[in-house]
């Protein structure tokens, strides 16, 4: 196709146009992607910022204090039952036989 506008200036001109109309038209179908794509981003920060300032308020509350300092404590009070029930190996008093399983 293009060989047979090789010979005529006018034909070369009308293609170089033909091309840039469509390069144009490329760039605007992506134009319009990255467009959408920034407004939806836009959409999600408004969202995340409303619930990270949602999440602070119910941090900040004495109430909802209170009850993160007791589930810490107790969180850490198992913790620590959990360590001091690790077997040492040392130890044959302490080691912990698991039981057999006698399936089918």
């Amino acid at each position: 196709m293009i060989e047979r506008f090789e010979h005529n200036k006018e034909n070369i001109n009308k293609m170089r146009a033909l091309i840039d109309r469509t390069q144009e038209r490329a760039e605007g179908l992506h134009f319009d992607t990255r467009k959408n794509t920034l407004e939806y981003d836009d959409v999600l920060m408004t969202q995340r910022h409303l619930i990270y300032d949602q999440r602070d308020k119910v941090l900040i509350s004495k109430i909802w204090n209170h009850l993160f300092v007791s589930l810490s404590k107790r969180m850490y009070l198992l913790q620590l039952k959990n360590i001091n029930q690790i077997p040492n190996k040392n130890d044959k008093a302490k080691t912990c036989r698991v039981p057999e399983w006698h399936g089918n």
